[in-house]
């Protein structure tokens, strides 16, 4: 899966523009190139945008995805400092990849899981988009498929709530 990286940014805003509609140009302005190219890629999200009041919250909160991401590593850096390059980490119930991408601009082997299937594409094209590697499947965070202590760094950010065997997880 890749993202088509030829139209210019000033294309890619201006079909942005026409398929979210008038008032979306301070959002959109806003977005680094890669998200831009992201968004261009998930017709999904603009059909959420144009939904809803509560699609557009939505939409804004995957858009806000590699900015909350790095966030999060900053908050890693700042109260467990470790070394990023070549760190295994596990983003259990990445989403749509926005720590992901975040783990993997830093150095970091960036390997997630999420039990959605959109969520796993998404981050998948999230990654190509900012033209990081990452490794992410498809599975429960209460019965993940990786090897006992083979990660450096576990996160587990927004997911614990949506698991129904919370015990276990």
């Amino acid at each position: 899966e890749g993202i088509d990286d030829r139209p210019s940014r000033t294309a890619l805003l201006e079909e942005l523009r026409t398929r979210l509609g008038p008032g979306t140009e301070d959002l959109l302005r806003g977005l680094p190139e890669p998200e831009l190219r992201y968004l261009h890629a998930c017709p999904g999200l603009v059909h959420r945008y144009n939904e809803s009041r509560r699609g557009r919250f939505l939409f804004e909160w995957e858009m806000s995805a590699p900015e909350r991401g790095a966030s999060t590593a900053a908050e890693i850096d700042r109260f467990a400092p470790i070394a990023w390059t070549g760190c295994r980490a596990l983003d259990a119930g990445c989403g749509d990849g926005g720590l992901l991408v975040a783990l993997a601009r830093r150095g970091a082997l960036a390997h997630g899981i999420d039990l959605e299937p959109s969520n796993v594409a998404g981050a998948r094209l999230r990654a190509s988009a900012w033209r990081v590697a990452v490794h992410v499947v498809y599975g429960s965070i209460v019965e993940l498929p990786f090897r006992s202590n083979s990660m450096s760094l576990v996160t587990c950010s927004d997911v614990i709530e949506h698991v129904k065997a919370r015990r276990e997880a």
